[in-house]
């Protein structure tokens, strides 16, 4: 059925729900440091780190690009062949 929503935005709200869905996040961190969030290895690690730091939500995008080594100016993608969550010039060998 139609909402007037992509479907990629509706896949990435469920693979961050999936993730982050049993995890209480601070209402003040939106939705772009939650996705983010969503792409680490331990997200309950960062939303400890999160309320002792105090930090914003610019912040914790910021420290998980340095983190994942994401440099200035490239975007996360999901890919909607595997899921794949990855920098957006990934290329997915499901789609070949």
């Amino acid at each position: 059925k139609e909402v007037g929503i992509p479907r990629s935005t509706l896949y990435a709200f469920k693979i961050v729900e999936e993730k982050l869905g049993h995890l209480r996040i601070a209402e003040d961190i939106n939705w772009s440091a939650r996705r983010w969030l969503s792409l680490t290895d331990n997200p309950k690690e960062w939303i400890k780190r999160i309320e002792d730091e105090g930090l914003s939500s610019s912040q914790v995008i910021r420290l998980i690009k340095q983190e994942k080594g994401v440099k200035k100016g490239k975007r996360m993608a999901i890919c909607p062949h595997c899921g794949a969550q990855q920098e957006a010039e990934f290329a997915c060998l499901a789609a070949i």
